[in-house]
This record gives C-alpha cells, sequence and structure tokens, in this order.
C-alpha cells in the first residue's frame, strides 16, 4: 500500500471517528481536542499537520514523530499487544 492511500485512510477514519463523537458524545470530543491543544502549546514543531483539523490531523502524528523518537517505534503496531497483565505472547494460544 502507498504511503499516500495509507495516510488518506487513517483520515477517512478519523475524520469518521470525529463525526461519531459529534453527533454520540460532543464532551469526549471537547476533551480530546483539549487534550490536542496542549501538545501544540508545547511542542510545535512535532504538530506541525495540525492546523484547522487537529482531531482528524493527529491521525498520522505516531508516523511523523518515528524518525525523532525512534525508542517508540515498536508501540504503534498492531501485532505488538500490550500485556496489561504482564505474561508473555507464548502464554497465549491464538494465531
Amino acid at each position: 500500500m502507498s504511503l499516500f492511500l495509507q495516510t488518506l485512510i487513517f483520515f477517512i477514519v478519523a475524520r469518521s471517528a470525529q463525526t461519531i463523537l459529534e453527533a454520540e458524545n460532543p464532551a469526549a470530543l471537547s476533551a480530546a481536542l483539549d487534550e490536542l491543544s496542549t501538545l501544540t502549546k508545547s511542542h510545535l514543531s512535532l504538530t506541525k499537520g495540525e492546523n484547522d483539523h487537529p482531531f482528524t490531523e493527529c491521525a498520522t502524528f505516531a508516523d511523523d514523530i518515528k524518525p525523532t523518537y525512534t525508542f517508540q517505534n515498536g508501540w504503534h503496531f498492531i501485532d505488538q499487544p500490550y500485556l496489561d497483565e504482564g505474561g508473555s505472547l507464548s502464554d497465549f494460544t491464538f494465531t
């Protein structure tokens, strides 16, 4: 998949989520936007992509900062689960 197509998909999903929050839970959307505004004030150089639509535009944030914060690279993929109760992948029987 091309990077352009992947980015477009991320933006479409994020915009869809924003539409749902606008209709079903405006307070949650407002809280998310408040969190995003904090980052734009403290780390403006990291949020250059978040302009008029920060909720949607932050969808690529984890990819955008990977070159700068390489220690987080392994946290960004759904194929690496977070085991919040400890253990290891070998403790599970799934494919």
